[in-house]
């Protein structure tokens, strides 16, 4: 048995992907993916469904609203290098995908998470955050955000670099009610 929240937004996350498709989010206004709601963005009903979220190009801002929050994130800027980090740290992989994100919260207030965003490698494995550090990118600090209120920071990941080429930023907001992913965002 299906649970109804997720059934919904499956069905909100499938009409969006499917606007996106037709050129959509071109626009940098914010792509928006309502958590528990049926309602499909207008014109959207007539494109072809694509299943799973949506992929955006870097800069692209994503809308996520819930029934306890909304906010707009955004990955801003990927850089790729393979030099040790200010520690003289060397990528384990082979090299460091350096993230910045942003994130402003526009209604209720919520913890914004540096553990919402992982690297899905072209590998298809799953990265995790590093303990990297590289003074000219501050961390993307974790921290309780109000709404009018942003944060953001570099999120930093020790990745091969082929699995680097055709990766994407995942955004996975885990809480009680969810662990879906809201959204990509395509090296």
């Amino acid at each position: 048995m299906h649970h109804p929240t997720r059934r919904a937004l499956t069905t909100a996350l499938t009409a969006l992907a499917a606007l996106t498709l037709a050129g959509g989010c071109a626009t940098g206004t914010p792509t928006t993916i309502t958590h528990g709601s049926t309602a499909a963005t207008p014109g959207a009903a007539s494109q072809t469904p694509t299943p799973g979220p949506p992929a955006f190009t870097i800069g692209t801002p994503l809308q996520v609203d819930t029934a306890a929050w909304s906010g707009t994130y955004t990955v801003t800027k990927v850089e790729k290098t393979t030099t040790p980090d200010s520690t003289g740290m060397q990528p384990d992989n082979g090299s460091w995908v350096l993230v910045e994100a942003t994130v402003e919260i526009t209604k209720d207030n919520t913890l914004v998470c540096s553990c919402d965003f992982t690297l899905i490698g072209s590998d298809k494995r799953v990265y995790q955050q590093t303990y990297a550090s590289f003074p000219a990118h501050p961390d993307f600090q974790s921290v309780d955000v109000a709404t009018g209120q942003r944060t953001g920071g570099w999120l930093i990941f020790d990745v091969p670099p082929a699995a680097s080429k055709g990766a994407q930023i995942q955004l996975k907001i885990t809480s009680l009610y969810t662990q879906d992913a809201f959204g990509y965002w395509n090296i």
